[in-house]
This record gives C-alpha cells, sequence and structure tokens, in this order.
C-alpha cells in the first residue's frame, strides 16, 4: 500500500483514460502484426499433443489479439462518454468510423468469452444463461474449447472474423484513425491530466503533429 498519495481528480481520472486508451490503439496494430505473422507460418498438427510451437502461438496470439481489440474499443468508449459529460463530443465520430455500436456489443460478448473460457466450456456463461433456447447464441457446442472458433480465418481470400465481424477491416480502420486518435489523447491528456489550457494543450504536441 502507498500512503499519503495525492487522490487523483475527476478530471485527472479522464486524462489517465486518454493515456490508457492511446496506449491500447497502438497495442492492438502491434498485436494484430504479430498475429499475422504467426498465422502466416505453416502449422503443425489440429490437436494440442501434435502441435509444436507454430499452432502453440497462433492459439495464444488469437487470444491475446481479441483483448486487445476489446481494450482498445472500450477505451475509446468510456473516454468518448467522458467527454460528452464535459460537452466534447469530439471522439464520437472516430468511435463510429471504427466500429458501429452493434459491432461493439458483439466484441464485448466474444471477449466475455475469450475471458470465461472455462464457464462456457461447463455450459454457464453468461451468454448461454441468457440465450438458453437462441441457436445463434455464443454457445461452445461446436468446440472442443470456445475460443478455437472465435477467429475464422480464411486462407485463401486473407479474410479474418471474430464471430460475425471482419477484424481485418476493423483494423484497418483503426490504422486508418490511428493518428488522429493519437493526437486527439495526447491533447485530453494534457488539459485533464496536467491541467493545460487547450492552447498549451496543442503547444505539448511534437511541432510536426500541430494543426
Amino acid at each position: 500500500m502507498i500512503e499519503n498519495t495525492p487522490i487523483k481528480s475527476g478530471n485527472q481520472r479522464i486524462g489517465e483514460l486518454a493515456l490508457r486508451t492511446a496506449q491500447w490503439c497502438n497495442a492492438c496494430l502491434y498485436q494484430f502484426l504479430r498475429f499475422i505473422d504467426v498465422c502466416e507460418k505453416p502449422t503443425e498438427g489440429k490437436l494440442p499433443w501434435e502441435q509444436g510451437e507454430i499452432s502453440s502461438l497462433l492459439q495464444a496470439e488469437k487470444q491475446f489479439l481479441i483483448t486487445a481489440v476489446y481494450q482498445t474499443i472500450c477505451y475509446l468508449d468510456e473516454l468518448q462518454r467522458a467527454l460528452q459529460k464535459k460537452d466534447d463530443p469530439s471522439l464520437e465520430a472516430l468511435l463510429d468510423a471504427i466500429a458501429s455500436k452493434e459491432q461493439r456489443e458483439e466484441i464485448r460478448q466474444w471477449r466475455n468469452i475469450n475471458e470465461h473460457e472455462r464457464d462456457y466450456i461447463k455450459g454457464t456463461g453468461i451468454a448461454q444463461k441468457r440465450h438458453p433456447k437462441n441457436p445463434d447464441a455464443f454457445l461452445s457446442d461446436f468446440f472442443v474449447g470456445v475460443t478455437d472458433g472465435m477467429v475464422y480465418i480464411n486462407g485463401n481470400t486473407k479474410e479474418f472474423y471474430l464471430g460475425r465481424i471482419r477484424i481485418d477491416h476493423l483494423l484497418f480502420r483503426l490504422k486508418e484513425n490511428h493518428s488522429d486518435i493519437l493526437k486527439r489523447t495526447k491533447e485530453i491528456f494534457g488539459t485533464y491530466y496536467y491541467g493545460l489550457t487547450p492552447q498549451d494543450a496543442s503547444a505539448y504536441l511534437p511541432q510536426e503533429e500541430r494543426p
């Protein structure tokens, strides 16, 4: 326990949200590159007792990618909500450009399965409890392990799906908006964490990033 540490103000918490949002946006794009790198290498065997390093890495990188996408979307969403309370809608268009509201909800559901796979294998997952008779619900009936079928890769067309979401398209949109997200989150961080004025926060950016 750290004693005598000043409690962060509400504005500083918004600044910290901006910091984490930028970190996860960066991490998500790099994680996708790691995932692609493993995908392009030949795998061995379909079951773990037959598999070696590449197949095992593919399983791990796939699950890490789901976490990274989820954290990126959720931090953007949470930061947007915090700014809206300050009458600042500046992140709304960026978030909508990356993933629709419906896609964001589906990502949350897949992440829940990813993080709580044991419950889904037992048949006690949240989605299983909510939709016990829905054949389109996120059930584990068709997979030895739920996460085995979460990311579908079409090797011929190089299409990557997370459930029904073309995850490669989502990440391409994230990459397209990446510089704008970093610029805006850095401004938000300077304004809310350090209490800089909008003019000072802009000056806080490197010269090449200023308007």
